[in-house]
This record gives C-alpha cells, structure tokens and sequence, in this order.
C-alpha cells in the first residue's frame, strides 16, 4: 500500500484534513449547547461510578451485597438500551435523552440521602437506568446534528471534550469525596447532571430527514 509522505501536498480534489477540522470546528459551534451538555454528563458520571460501592459499603453493605448491586446495575444498564431505543423512536432524541438525564440526577440524590443499603440499592439502579434511556438518543442526536461532510470530525471533537470534563469529574470526585465526604460527591454529580438536563432541553433538535 503507498501512502503519501510527510509534506507531501493532497491529490487533486482531495482535501487536507484541516479542512475537515475547521468545518467540523464550524460546525460544532452551531450545536454548542448539545457539546456543552454532553460535556456535563461526562463531568458528572465519576461522581456515581466512582462512589456507588463505597457508599453501599459505609452504609453497612456486605461485601456479596455490594457485588450483586454491581450485577444488577450492570444488567440495568444493558437492558435498558432498548428501552432508550424505543423511546427515542417514540418521543424523539431530545425528550428521551432530557428524561434519561433527569433520571439520572434524581438517582444520584436520592442515593446521597439513603439511610441503608436496601434504601440505597432501590435509589442507585435507576442511575444505570437512565443511562440506558439517554444514551442512544444523545449518541443519535449529535450524529444527526452534525454535517455529514464533518460527521466523524464533530463526532470525535464532541468526544475529546466530554473525555477532558469526565477526567475533571473524576478529579473532582476524589476531592469531595476526601474532603466532604461520599455523599456529597453523589450530590455534587446530581447538581451537574441536573445541569445537563437543563442543557439538553435547551439544546436544538434535528428534524430527522423523512425519505420522498
């Protein structure tokens, strides 16, 4: 296979790729409020993933407990992929992906204020939950938001930003955590999740395209 060589300038009628990092720049600052939103569901992840066992376990939680909540959450989350496909079908991407959010945030206060493992337990699986709802319809959301000529660019520039607020969340997370306590970094994720929700209802909807 040839490749073309450092400094080598493009063929003809083929575009440079920063060509599509520019477009896919310009393309990204007309959904801003959607990368913006994603941004924050990514910082505010951590502060369940991170915690959600040692808080099972500082509430009394046995070891096994702890591992078959793990199981159910873990199973949750896949289930309700479907759920999330069919909603998104049915209520669109913005409604499905603002419910999931919502679902989310409610989840990580509720199990910031659960007195027991049982109580904790019912409060912390619709986390996983609501991640099943929204993710695919945000996943589908910014796809169709974005031009198909830069799809794959804005796409992954979407991504590189919710990966860089996600390591600030974790980050975050430890130093609450540490300083405050498990709870309050359960309540500081459903502060920004909280603020997620109020993006994506903000955020513009794509009319998906309807074959003639």
């Amino acid at each position: 296979i040839l490749t073309r060589g450092r400094g080598e300038s493009p063929a003809r009628g083929e575009r440079p790729y920063s060509h599509f990092m520019r477009a896919g720049l310009s393309a990204l600052r007309g959904m801003w409020i959607l990368a913006a939103a994603m941004a924050l569901v990514a910082f505010a992840s951590p502060a369940f993933t991170l915690t959600w066992a040692p808080r099972a376990e500082s509430l009394g939680a046995p070891v096994w407990a702890v591992g078959v909540m793990g199981s159910a959450l873990f199973a949750a989350v896949g289930l309700s992929q479907y759920l999330g496909g069919e909603l998104s079908r049915r209520l669109g991407e913005k409604r499905t992906a603002v419910l999931g959010a919502v679902v989310q945030a409610s989840s990580m206060g509720l199990a910031a204020l659960a007195p027991d493992p049982p109580s904790f337990a019912l409060a912390a699986l619709p986390f996983e939950v609501g991640l099943g709802i929204r993710s695919p319809a945000t996943s589908a959301w910014v796809a169709r938001a974005a031009p198909s000529e830069e799809r794959a660019t804005v796409i992954s520039l979407v991504r590189t930003v919710a990966l860089s607020f996600g390591a600030l969340g974790m980050g975050a997370v430890g130093v609450a955590a540490d300083w405050l306590g498990v709870e309050w970094a359960l309540a500081l994720g459903a502060c920004a999740m909280a603020g997620a929700a109020v993006a994506l209802s903000r955020a513009r909807e794509v009319t998906p395209s309807r074959p003639s």
